[in-house]
């Protein structure tokens, strides 16, 4: 089987998330947990705790905060470095999330930790739809720390395929995310849905450091059929049959633009060797000029006719295909008919 993929020379962003409509602050606690040490001063530290919280809804309401903003959730940080017991707080909901929702998920894990940890100098709880985290000292690059956990509901699933999917998107996820927008991604593949986010500020190599460790924890949930990882820089949930409101709400990871091999052909000469500007991994490179005027990189790869092989090439061209890294061309489209 003959198959080509497109690279568009000039980067092109999109965003990988649309809200959801219905209202569901997805308040459901998966992970919560409190320091061992008590801050000193207390009503010191208790009141620059307020007051960072206090910063925290203002953000997330407004959808400020260098987060998620518009009509989605968001991400915010907020912090009292000079207080007589300084404090440090961040709060980020699933991009899926609606601002209004996201404040009522924040308004919740806050009410817990509150009630949870008390006096104590740091502590944590993680939403299904937010995670809220608070210190006595700067963390916000901490990508992954003990306690990190899976979290797995739902009934069992018969049969090895669900699985195999649900480990299928997960490394697609693990690959993608660290380099896409936002540092979010959700996909769905054989009935089996699932979305991952990094907190912003951890960054890719930290989101990819999280995400490894998420893999491997999640991966012990099937054979049920709902399944999450939660970290401190990091969150994956798996499942076979989402609800209204629930990760679907997100645009899950997008395949590439469907070409027409002949068109292909008249971009670059008919693939001639005027036009090749390489030999790569399993072909040639030709320079193509589109139709529309742009030019490309047209990559003809031979690869072998199975359904499995085809299967296999188009999961890899739709993961490739939303992966933004400066280093990296956009993947544009491909064919494999004709």
């Amino acid at each position: 089987m003959v198959v080509v993929v497109v690279v568009l020379l000039v980067v092109v962003v999109a965003s990988p998330w649309v809200p959801v409509a219905a209202a569901d602050p997805q308040a459901t606690l998966l992970n919560l947990g409190c320091s061992q040490y008590n801050a000193t001063p207390t009503a010191a530290f208790l009141a620059a705790l307020n007051s960072t919280f206090g910063e925290l809804r203002a953000n997330l309401s407004s959808g400020g905060g260098g987060g998620g903003g518009g009509e989605a959730g968001g991400f915010a940080t907020a912090a009292e470095p000079r207080a007589a017991a300084p404090a440090f707080a961040m709060a980020q909901c699933r991009p899926y999330v609606t601002r209004g929702d996201c404040v009522a998920c924040f308004d919740a894990a806050a009410t817990r930790l509150r009630a949870a940890c008390g006096a104590a100098n740091g502590g944590r709880a993680i939403l299904d739809g937010c995670v809220v985290r608070y210190e006595s000292a700067v963390f916000f690059d901490q990508a992954t720390l003990p306690g990190n956990t899976q979290v797995c509901n739902g009934s069992a699933v018969a049969g090895g395929g669900f699985a195999d999917a649900a480990r299928g998107l997960v490394g697609d996820l693990v690959a993608a995310v660290p380099r896409a927008p936002g540092l979010a991604a959700a996909a769905a593949r054989a009935g089996v849905y699932a979305a991952a986010q990094c907190v912003v500020t951890v960054g890719e190599g930290g989101c990819a450091q999280c995400l490894e460790v998420a893999a491997r924890n999640i991966d012990g949930c099937p054979p049920n059929s709902d399944g999450r990882a939660v970290d401190a820089g990091c969150f994956m949930r798996k499942l076979l049959k989402p609800r209204r409101g629930d990760i679907l709400g997100a645009t899950e990871l997008q395949g590439p633009t469907s070409f027409y091999y002949q068109d292909l052909k008249v971009a670059t000469n008919n693939f001639c060797e005027e036009s090749k500007l390489g030999e790569g991994g399993f072909g040639g490179v030709f320079k193509g000029l589109l139709k529309n005027g742009k030019t490309v990189a047209v990559k003809r790869l031979t690869v072998m006719e199975t359904s499995r092989a085809k299967a296999d090439f188009e999961s890899e061209v739709k993961l490739i295909s939303n992966v933004r890294h400066r280093n990296l061309v956009r993947l544009l489209g491909c064919s494999s008919k004709g």
